[in-house]
């Protein structure tokens, strides 16, 4: 599981009912930082889950910055180990700008088309947790980080694809 806090904060092992489960979700995370640290985790893997791009949008970051650096983490992962899994970056709150929104359906029909183009597998997990385009406020603590609630359902998709 790669990503950022909302990533991080998820019990992978637990919600998986598995104990391989390695989490290297980190608090405030962008593709940069991810980027930047790509070459410390260990690419041992069978398979990587991929969900990064909120905290770009909520810096401000361009939308093009961000899929070159997001297209760039596929690439070394490709390289580098396994299969990887595309998940939509998640929409935000009703509280939050709509902006951020707006940002967030580019980025993910971004990643959804890179993904077809390119025959990975992309998991729009906006369809339970965020079916109107805004992050369901039973699923959120704050508009961006998600409840217990959320998690279950995050993990029953992604149990499909383990």
């Amino acid at each position: 599981m790669l990503g950022d806090s909302i990533t991080e904060w998820g019990i992978w092992n637990q919600l998986l009912e598995q104990t391989s489960i390695y989490n290297q979700g980190i608090s405030g995370n962008t593709t940069q930082d991810i980027l930047n640290r790509i070459n410390y985790i260990d690419l041992d893997l069978k398979q990587v889950f991929l969900m990064i791009g909120i905290n770009d949008i909520l810096s401000g970051y361009e939308l093009e910055y961000i899929q070159k650096n997001y297209i760039e983490i596929v690439q070394i992962l490709q390289n580098k180990c396994c299969k990887i899994i595309l998940q939509s970056t998640l929409y935000v709150g009703r509280e939050l700008p709509q902006e951020v929104n707006d940002a967030v359906e580019k980025l993910n029909i971004y990643i959804k088309k890179y993904a077809e183009e390119n025959n990975l597998t992309y998991l729009d997990i906006n369809e339970i947790l965020a079916p109107n385009k805004y992050l369901e406020e039973n699923y959120t603590l704050d508009g961006v980080h998600l409840s217990e609630k959320a998690y279950i359902e995050w993990s029953s998709i992604i149990k499909n694809y383990l």
